[in-house]
């Protein structure tokens, strides 16, 4: 037996009143000799017996009345017996973990596991009866969804029938220990939690969890779990949408390559996958895998628009739809502009020519300022910025920040700027470490090519098919030794090994670094035909963004670059069309939460199309692996779970089996009922003992 108020249980002390009061309350009766009445003497003695008698009774019933009351109160209940028609049943607070994410979505004989879950569900709040409260978690949910315990049946119903699937790839054990914790504040006597789930390995974070729950799931608490068919659905998930082009331009060709993965237990033959641009269709292919193959197909379309590219790839529908498309975008500016910081004009020269002789001035316009200009320059005017002759006054901060939100820098040194300034720079950039300037006596020969990354974007379309690649070195008589390290990797090496061109990335953006100064007086690079394929092309680079490698998975918060916004009103259009608002502050960092569709999310500064994000499915939802009951089991264990974990087969009678399961019958109402006869009794009692109180004689 289980006392759900045992505090109740202190009030036993009050069963002391009766015989209190019994002993204050006790009289002598006087003894009065009548020589004629002697013959009754015995009669009274008789009568004085049943009266005590009867006190002795009357107290025991007061007793047994506070007692009963007490026990009442304190809500005793018996564990696994049904006392139906007599005793209350305990009263319940029940958890349904629902799991909303699309693998619910698969369809056996008996409809989706979803709409069979949520049928489930219903069925089990019509037993719940009064006094008995539940709550609904969804494991898509978020911490800061407001989820509680509620005794409006007829409220968790209306929101049972209102759930649907979503993109959200939620973690079941979270949601198990959020259950906990909410049955933690219920004083119901049976806590119960129900798992509506496929149970995908995948939903669980860290199966090998070895938290203590044992205060939250005491032995009070059953979890109960449903078992459905070991059916592997069929069907491929792209898991990656990579897109391979590095350089945007219109009409240029655009090479993408998704990664595919056969989830099933059957080979998929001949399964089409397609690219589109908006709604276009540019490119497809068929691919074949087999059971858990993985494949990366290579889709080759055009880029036809200026700005934003909305892209997406999608295969053929199988079992799981909601994994058959990816999506990303790509940007390319209608206008290329271009920033030359220097401190000598001169330096920048050949590097000014080599930008604008690949383009028309209506598409480059080429600005060349002062380094000591930097600070009072408008950097989100421009695609580019390209310093000769770092300079360690530069406002590091602000172009760190320019870099990470997605600008492109080119670095080289000039015949003028100081070692330690570009050192400097380098170091707040995580750059290639400047080691030193090594000058090469006259007569002697200089460093010259080692290896050339040819796969390279900056290299690639510059030789023929099937072409001899090779580049010319040029004459060096002075260059910075540039270390290998840092987050970059060298485009040109020398033969020392030191970088002449290396690339880094930072942040979001790009940062492309030269060894020699871009003039004829450290060598004659300049001269070269190289030179100005490899500028023009490096401004095309450092100003192509492809936001697929910023992966968003549905949930994620997405964030914003401040600097391009304007407005403190920014407008959000989501892929389904709907539209939001986020208010900018000062100095705020700009996040959107609300990202639960997959698609492109677009982020306007009034009217301008300022930024677009894509987000996409976790490729996590798509794996079909499911938990074994024996896992599960495990997983309570280590969380040191002291109830008892039942699994009900869904096509059964499952109120049945929970009925079966549920234990506990409170006895107040049997102690209440037994405390009223006992008042009865002691009143009737009462009543007769006064009457013979008066009739006896003093």
């Amino acid at each position: 037996m289980t006392f759900l108020n045992p505090a109740v249980l202190f009030g036993l002390i009050a069963a002391s009143i009766p015989v209190i009061i019994h002993l204050l309350n006790l009289r002598k009766l006087k003894k009065i000799e009548f020589s004629s009445l002697m013959f009754l003497k015995e009669l009274q003695r008789n009568k004085i017996r049943k009266i005590k008698i009867k006190q002795w009774i009357i107290l025991l019933l007061r007793i047994l009345i506070i007692l009963f009351l007490v026990f009442a109160f304190s809500r005793p209940t018996i564990q696994s017996v049904s006392l139906s028609g007599v005793a209350s049943s305990a009263k319940t607070s029940a958890v349904f973990i629902f799991d909303d994410s699309f693998s619910m979505n698969v369809i056996n004989k008996n409809g989706s596991y979803f709409n069979q879950f949520k049928n489930i569900a219903l069925n089990l709040l019509d037993i719940l009866q009064e006094g008995d409260e539940a709550a609904i978690i969804r494991i898509s949910g978020s911490e800061e969804e407001e989820t509680k315990l509620s005794t409006n049946i007829s409220e968790l119903k209306n929101r049972v029938n209102k759930l649907t699937t979503g993109y959200i790839h939620g973690a079941l054990d979270k949601a198990i220990v959020q259950a906990a914790r909410l049955l933690e504040e219920s004083k119901n006597f049976n806590k119960e939690i129900y798992i509506l789930s496929d149970l995908q390995r995948s939903s669980f974070l860290n199966i090998n969890a070895k938290t203590d729950l044992s205060e939250l799931l005491d032995e009070r608490v059953r979890i109960y779990s449903f078992e459905f068919p070991e059916k592997m659905p069929f069907n491929l998930g792209i898991d990656e949408f990579k897109i391979v082009t590095k350089i945007y331009e219109p009409e240029k060709q655009l090479t993408v390559a998704p990664i595919i993965t056969n989830y099933s237990d059957k080979p998929a033959v001949n399964s089409v996958v397609s690219l589109f641009s908006g709604n276009t269709r540019q490119a497809q292919r068929s691919i074949s895998l087999e059971p858990g193959e993985t494949k990366e197909v290579i889709l080759e379309g055009t880029i036809k628009d200026f700005n934003y590219n909305e892209l997406n790839v999608q295969l053929e529908t199988d079992e799981i739809s909601e994994d058959n498309i990816a999506f990303s975008n790509i940007f390319v500016p209608e206008k290329l502009n271009a920033l030359i910081l220097t401190n000598n004009p001169p330096d920048a020269k050949y590097l000014e020519l080599a930008l604008k002789v690949g383009g028309s001035p209506e598409r480059n316009i080429i600005e060349v300022k002062a380094i000591n200009q930097f600070n009072s320059v408008d950097l989100t005017k421009y695609n580019a910025v390209f310093i000769v002759g770092p300079d360690k006054n530069i406002g590091k901060e602000r172009l760190a920040a320019y870099v990470s939100s997605g600008g492109g820098l080119f670095l080289a040194p000039s015949s003028t700027s100081a070692l330690e300034d570009f050192r400097e720079i380098a170091v707040s950039l995580n750059l290639s470490y400047p080691q030193t300037v090594i000058k090469i006596n006259e007569g002697k020969q200089g460093p010259v090519f080692n290896e050339v990354d040819f796969e390279h974007p900056l290299f690639k379309d510059l030789f023929q098919k099937d072409a001899d690649k090779k580049l010319a070195s040029p004459d060096i008589n002075t260059y910075t030794q540039l270390a290998p390290g840092g987050r970059g990797k060298s485009l040109i090496s020398l033969i020392d090994n030191s970088a002449f061109l290396a690339e880094h990335k930072y942040g979001e953006g790009k940062i492309i670094l030269l060894a020699v100064a871009p003039n004829l007086e450290q060598s004659n690079f300049p001269l070269k035909a190289i030179f100005a394929p490899i500028v023009y092309k490096s401004l095309f680079y450092l100003s192509s963004i492809n936001n697929g490698d910023t992966t968003y998975i549905a949930g994620q918060p997405i964030i914003l670059d401040p600097m391009k916004y304007r407005s403190k009103l920014i407008k959000v259009v989501k892929p389904d069309n709907s539209s939001d608002v986020i208010n900018m502050s000062v100095n705020q960092q700009l996040v959107y939460n609300d990202t639960d569709i997959p698609g492109n999310y677009k982020f306007y500064d009034g009217e301008k199309l300022a930024e677009m994000k894509a987000v996409n499915r976790d490729k996590k939802e798509s794996e079909g692996e499911r938990l074994k009951e024996s896992e599960l089991e495990e997983f309570l264990t280590s969380i040191n779970f002291k109830g008892i974990q039942t699994t009900i087969k869904p096509d059964g009678d499952v109120q049945k089996a929970v009925k079966q399961a549920r234990f506990g019958a409170e006895l107040w109402k049997i102690l209440l009922g037994l405390a009223l006869i006992t008042a009865i009794i002691e009143m009737i009692l009462s009543r007769s003992l006064k009457k013979d109180l008066v009739d006896e004689p003093v």
